[in-house]
């Protein structure tokens, strides 16, 4: 019962869990990704494994447990037929420390609270929360269309910057 309150709360249907253990400010969740052949993104081609590097993510942030890690391999594929090698993210779209969820979860923190504040309370450098601040608060607008038409004749535009003026 417990697993799968887990998986919706990790909500990366592509793995499986494979270990968990308790940190001092949070969990690390071991996972594997189900298996499958990544294709070469410039032939289209077959691909083998090259090579496996492990990498360890901030995926999410819960107030009772911290920060919650997920160790995932990522794959090094090398084609078949081109001399191509890339490094398969399972569509994770995983900067260095944290995965695009935790990015976000971040920037929805940010809200009506200083950046230094979010820093601080996330044990994140600053400049880190700001450069996701500003990369993806604006994916978060919402567009308004406009509800009414305002007209304003010329001459009363330009009444009101003469008095602006003088």
């Amino acid at each position: 019962m417990y697993t799968q309150f887990i998986k919706k709360l990790i909500d990366l249907p592509d793995f499986t869990i494979v270990s968990c253990h308790e940190l001092e400010n949070g969990w690390v969740f071991q996972l594997q990704p189900s298996k499958q052949c990544p294709i070469c993104p410039v032939c289209f081609g077959k691909t083998q494994r090259h090579a496996v590097i492990h990498r360890r993510l901030r995926h999410t942030f819960s107030w009772n447990t911290g920060t919650i890690w997920i160790d995932v391999p990522f794959y090094r594929q090398r084609c078949t037929t081109c001399p191509l090698t890339f490094t398969f993210d399972y569509g994770l779209e995983a900067s260095r420390i944290a995965t695009k969820a935790y990015q976000m979860q971040i920037v929805e923190a940010c809200h009506a609270r200083t950046i230094s504040e979010v820093a601080r309370e996330y044990q994140l450098a600053y400049t880190t929360v700001e450069r996701w601040f500003y990369e993806l608060a604006l994916t978060q607008l919402i567009e308004e269309s406009p509800t009414r038409i305002v007209w304003m004749s010329l001459r009363f535009v330009k009444d009101i910057l003469m008095r602006q003026v003088f």
